[in-house]
């Protein structure tokens, strides 16, 4: 039962990442999308390689996925959500 609760609720965060990233009728897209940040090619379209990245790098619950640490420590712009 809790893998069935993690993996929905990962597909939960994957979907909101996807949406402020790309979807401009999203409240947050303008912080997001709308500011060129983007989610990698290995992820875009692929939940399973983000479920699978997540669970092998200690994801549990109240976690949460930050594509600013090291975009910022590495200047990279504009920022993308990705395994690095």
């Amino acid at each position: 039962m809790e893998f069935l609760e993690e993996r929905k609720r990962l597909k939960g965060v994957f979907n909101n990442m996807k949406s402020r990233c790309y979807n401009k009728n999203h409240p947050n897209y303008k912080n997001y999308g709308a500011k060129g940040i983007k989610i990698c090619k290995e992820w875009k379209n692929n939940f399973e390689n983000f479920y699978n990245w997540s669970i092998e790098n200690g994801y549990k619950k109240g976690l949460e996925i930050d594509k600013d640490i090291l975009c910022k420590k590495f200047n990279i712009y504009p920022q993308i959500y990705s395994p690095d």
